[in-house]
């Protein structure tokens, strides 16, 4: 059983077209971990995830950001390393998904964000990965 997640970034895509958006780093929040977590651990997806710090560090010249004003729709691939802490395993995680986002937060710089939404969240697939 996992019961930490460290070192989380994700790859963004348009999700109409699947342009390729962007990738960025992010720290998610507690609930937000419980959730992922609880996907992983028994496949219960989540209903939304809140994500801290999104600090997009390769955007695409498709870059658009998301907005307070309304969703849109988007394609991600979450990375990031699940662990076990009582025994020390840790296992990468790749988890696709197709959701709603928005800013909830947004800064000045158009490629930080102190928080986004996802919502409306279909989990294509979990993977356990190996680099």
């Amino acid at each position: 059983m996992f019961n930490q997640i460290s070192s989380p970034t994700i790859d963004i895509f348009n999700g109409i077209n699947d342009q390729f958006i962007g990738e960025a780093s992010f720290t998610l929040t507690e609930q937000a971990e419980k959730a992922l977590l609880n996907l992983v651990n028994y496949n219960v997806m989540p209903q939304t995830l809140t994500l801290l710090n999104v600090d997009f560090y390769q955007p695409s010249e498709n870059f658009t950001p998301p907005n307070i004003n309304e969703p849109i729709q988007r394609a991600g691939i979450i990375r990031a390393i699940f662990r076990d802490t009582a025994n020390g395993f840790q296992v990468p995680y790749e988890i696709r998904m197709r959701y709603l986002t928005r800013a909830r937060d947004p800064g000045i710089n158009p490629y930080f964000f102190s928080s986004v939404e996802d919502t409306n969240i279909k989990v294509d697939s979990v993977q356990r990965v190996s680099y």
